[in-house]
């Protein structure tokens, strides 16, 4: 019995292993964003905002509208700006 045969040939599979690994063309990239958005009546009925806050998106924001958390004090903003 041949040694050469007994022991088998190692190969390098770091090279290669991405090409390995199935790629579905519809995964999202990681890069995109998912903008998490709230109702008037979430603002409203939260309390991580004090209660001038809570009154202020009662005025500012509009019924059956989904804003992201910038957005609505963007609005609460500009109501405010508008007032004074």
């Amino acid at each position: 019995m041949d040694k050469s045969s007994s022991n088998p040939k190692k190969v390098d599979i770091s090279s290669t292993s991405s090409d390995l690994v199935p790629v579905k063309k519809d995964t999202p990239k990681v890069s995109e964003k998912t903008e998490i958005t709230f109702t008037k009546d979430q603002f409203v009925n939260t309390s991580s905002y004090p209660g001038y806050m809570r009154d202020l998106f009662k005025v500012a924001l509009k019924d059956n509208v989904q804003y992201t958390i910038e957005k609505a004090n963007a609005e609460v903003n500009s109501l405010v700006e508008r007032m004074f």
